[in-house]
C-alpha cells in the first residue's frame, strides 16, 4: 500500500518575499492536493501570529486538516481525514528561523477493523519547523513531526530559489514511518508569486515497502 505523504509545513515560497515591518502580516493560509498511484488527498490550514507578524519572533497557532483516499493491497480504496491543533513559538536569529509546536492530532480511516488503521484515533502531537536564508534568493527549510496516532513520525527538506519577483524553483524530499511501515517522497519543480499569493508545483516519486510511482502536490498559500 502506498501510504500519501500529507504535508506538516508550507512549501515556503512566501518565504523568499522581504520582511516588512509596516505590514507584518499576521495570518497564512495554505491550502494543496497530493496525487500518486494509490492515493488522493486534498488539505489546507492557517498559521496565525496573534500578538505580532510573521515576520517577527512569537506565539503561533496552527490548524491542518486533510481529506482523501488511499489504496490497499487488494484494491479496496479507504477514506481518511486527517489534522491537528497546535500552539509553538517562533524563534528568529539573523537568517535563521525556528518554530516549536505542541497538541493534539487526529486521524479517522473508514477501514474495516481487520485493518491496522481503522476508526477514530487522538494524541498528542510535536512538529518543528525551520529555514535558513543560504543566500538572498534562496532558502533551506525543514521540518520533523511526530504524533503518537499510529507511531507517526515524520519529516522533510526542501530548497527554494527564487529566479525573480515572479517565477522559482523548488526540490524536497519527504518522509515518515508509522504502525505500516516506511513512506517516501522526493520531487522538484516550480514556485509563482503574483499578488500576494504563491503556488507551488512539485512533481517527483513516492514509495514504500510494497509499492513505488509517481508523485504530484499542488500548494497554494498566502498571507493577511
Amino acid at each position: 500500500m502506498l501510504k500519501a505523504v500529507f504535508a506538516t509545513a508550507t512549501l515556503a515560497p512566501c518565504a523568499l518575499a522581504q520582511p516588512s515591518a509596516a505590514q507584518d502580516p499576521r495570518f497564512e493560509i495554505f491550502s494543496g492536493a497530493e496525487l500518486s498511484v494509490t492515493s488522493r488527498f486534498l488539505y489546507s490550514g492557517v498559521i496565525v501570529a496573534p500578538f505580532g507578524g510573521l515576520d517577527t519572533p512569537g506565539l503561533r497557532l496552527r490548524a491542518y486538516g486533510g481529506a482523501g483516499d488511499y489504496k490497499l493491497d487488494d484494491g479496496t480504496w479507504v477514506a481518511k481525514q486527517a489534522g491537528h491543533a497546535l500552539i509553538g513559538w517562533a524563534h528568529w536569529w539573523g537568517n535563521h528561523g525556528l518554530t516549536l509546536y505542541a497538541g493534539i492530532s487526529g486521524e479517522h480511516h473508514d477501514a474495516a477493523p481487520t485493518q491496522s488503521k481503522h476508526g477514530t484515533e487522538l494524541g498528542a502531537s510535536v512538529l518543528a519547523e525551520g529555514w535558513w536564508r543560504v543566500a538572498p534568493d534562496t532558502i533551506l527549510s525543514a521540518s520533523a513531526g511526530y504524533t503518537d496516532v499510529y507511531e507517526n513520525v515524520s519529516g522533510r527538506i526542501g530548497v527554494t530559489h527564487a529566479l525573480n519577483e515572479r517565477w522559482g524553483l523548488i526540490g524536497e524530499v519527504r518522509g515518515g514511518d508509522d504502525i505500516d511501515g516506511a513512506y517516501w517522497a522526493a520531487g522538484a519543480g516550480v514556485t509563482a508569486h503574483y499578488r500576494g499569493y504563491d503556488a507551488a508545483l512539485v512533481a517527483g516519486l513516492s514509495g514504500d515497502e510494497d509499492d513505488s510511482g509517481f508523485s504530484l502536490r499542488a500548494q497554494f498559500s498566502t498571507r493577511r
